[in-house]
């Protein structure tokens, strides 16, 4: 208590880049088209190696894929909302735009578009390639440099919500894209620590923080391509010890602990009489940076902030920011 190219299609493996994307492109072409590029009916789905991604990562590996400090500022401004996407096929310019593996230009049409990757008359492909190469390539330039998404916090479903008029308009049969969030759960009050510590913390479990995934629907797009959502805990946590959980871009901490400090008693006592009735949401956003390495996009935390607020009246009760450090980055 969360136009760009449609169905484009992978003509390849992302580890493994297969005979059926050759073709005798002319790079030099540089004309613009009007046309936009579209996969139609023919578009089929490639699996990332399987070898390939469940190799474990080394902290070395993760040091020499990430991309710039995470930290460099993006304004909060011109993070993303991530409900905005209609559907997640802009995750295919994204991951070209950001991964570190070396991509032709015969490589990016086979990824963006299905005609192309279709074609079998070579001088037919070719010329198709010159035409709609300027066109795919402006596609991919958008989602380059420092990219970041953000996600809101709480049932921004229930008209309560205060951002329920801004999110309704978006699907909410919980299938695609446009109803993601983030859930806060707050623990009963911890007099000593003057705290409501927060479940997803608490738990320590692989998956601390990261978005509701409603009916377990995959983050996929048609293409297989997935963002992966890393899964770390903020500055402001304390824990013993954490273990790296292979290619799964998550720690496991022991002893996680992280809290919504209230020291009023008088406002600890209000918060916890509504807490004990279900009377508490969230509103705020959870910042990313999204980057990649050569076979998988991560959203990896770098801010967020929320305001725990009575569903009744909309009172503001209490509000917690959270910070990431670049050591743990992937």
């Amino acid at each position: 208590m969360i136009h760009i190219f449609k169905k484009t299609l992978l003509c390849s493996m992302l580890v493994v880049f297969t005979a059926s994307c050759s073709s005798n492109v002319d790079t030099e072409a540089t004309s613009d088209v009007d046309t936009e590029v579209n996969s139609g009916e023919g578009s089929q789905v490639v699996n990332i190696d399987q070898a390939e991604q469940s190799k474990p990562i080394e902290k070395q590996d993760i040091s020499d894929t990430s991309k710039d400090n995470l930290t460099t500022s993006i304004p909060l401004e011109d993070y993303i909302d991530i409900n905005t996407y209609g559907d997640r096929s802009y995750l295919t310019p994204l991951f070209l735009a950001q991964t570190t593996r070396d991509m032709s230009d015969e490589d990016r049409l086979g990824f963006m578009s299905a005609e192309y990757n279709s074609e079998q008359d070579q001088f037919k492909k070719s010329d198709l390639g010159k035409s709609i190469l300027p066109e795919v390539n402006k596609e991919i330039s958008k989602y380059e440099g420092d990219f970041g998404i953000k996600i809101p916090f709480g049932t921004i479903s229930e008209s309560y919500h205060p951002y329920y008029s801004s999110y309704s308009k978006y699907n909410k049969n919980y299938d695609t894209i446009g109803i993601e969030a983030i859930d806060i759960t707050l623990l009963p009050y911890d007099f000593e620590k003057k705290q409501f510590p927060l479940f997803q913390c608490i738990n320590g479990q692989a998956g601390t923080f990261i978005p509701l995934h409603y009916s377990n629907i995959s983050r996929k797009n048609d293409q297989n391509i997935e963002l992966y959502f890393a899964s770390l805990a903020p500055k402001e946590a304390s824990y013993s010890t954490k273990e790296l959980l292979g290619n799964l871009f998550q720690y496991r901490y022991k002893n996680l602990s992280c809290g919504l400090d209230v020291e009023d008693q008088e406002k600890a006592r209000e918060i916890e009489g509504l807490r004990s009735k279900y009377e508490i949401d969230t509103k705020g956003y959870f910042y990313y940076k999204v980057t990649a390495n050569e076979n998988s996009l991560i959203a990896q935390p770098t801010y967020a902030k929320f305001t725990v607020f009575n569903i009744n009246n909309g009172e503001e009760l209490a509000t917690k920011e959270f910070t990431w450090s670049n050591e743990d980055r992937f």
